[in-house]
């Protein structure tokens, strides 16, 4: 019985360290998103006040709107697995029995 115990426990913390990697991935997906619309943005103005394209360019504006779009389609996905990550976590700390304190001490071995 113990040994299924310890076996389960194990299993627990694998699971939630390849969440954790899994949440900062997200982050990561997240905040490399929001930094592309705004050198997106940024290349759109740059490009304007050097005179290479006319403002209001319909043309420009469609692709940097179109872009930012899908970059923040793709923002949004990452901060929704991101959260729901952090639920699982959350769901097997509760069934493990596994505290906060615990996760600490074995992620600074």
């Amino acid at each position: 019985m113990s040994r299924n115990r310890n076996e389960r426990r194990t299993k627990a913390f694998e699971d939630i360290e390849r969440l954790k990697a899994s949440r900062r991935k997200d982050i990561i997906k997240c905040a490399a998103s929001l930094a592309a619309i705004l050198i997106v943005l940024s290349v759109k103005m740059y490009l304007e006040t050097s005179g290479l394209v006319e403002v209001g360019n319909l043309a420009i504006g469609a692709v940097v709107m179109i872009s930012a779009v899908g970059l923040a389609i793709f923002a949004g996905t990452a901060s929704t697995d991101f959260t729901r990550c952090g639920r699982e976590i959350e769901g097997i700390r509760a069934r493990a029995g596994i505290s906060k304190a615990d996760l600490k001490s074995r992620t600074q071995r």
